[in-house]
């Protein structure tokens, strides 16, 4: 060891690795994208859109990944954020029916605007 390592312990490949939504045999949550989101993913630049489809198909596995934030709203959902770059991902996370409805795609100055309409 280094000096200055010592009692260190060893290192893990993912520090998050204990946390909720990460173990193997955790249900898979559905991922659905409203008519409006799958338009306003659709019309981003194609790098942005393929790095903001891997966030939301991640959403399976881990609902409330690490960095997401809740937003208030939702009624009897939970609604949340997530980045990717400038842009953010607005959605819904159903835990009895384990469904992730993905409600707006967009950048960040403008995803917010009606957001309390959205239902």
């Amino acid at each position: 060891m280094g000096e200055g390592q010592a009692g260190l312990g060893p290192l893990t490949a993912d520090k998050h690795s204990a946390r909720k939504g990460n173990a193997p045999n955790q249900k898979r949550y559905r991922v659905e994208l409203k008519a409006s989101a799958e338009r306003e993913l659709a019309s981003l630049p194609k790098r942005e859109r393929e790095k903001v489809r891997a966030k939301i198909d991640a959403l399976a596995l881990d609902p409330r990944p690490l960095g997401s934030i809740r937003l208030s709203g939702g009624g009897k959902s939970e609604r949340y954020r997530i980045r990717s770059g400038v842009y953010r991902i607005i959605y819904d996370v159903f835990d009895d029916v384990l469904l992730v409805l993905v409600l707006r795609v967009g950048h960040r100055s403008q995803v917010y605007r009606a957001l309390d309409r959205l239902k």
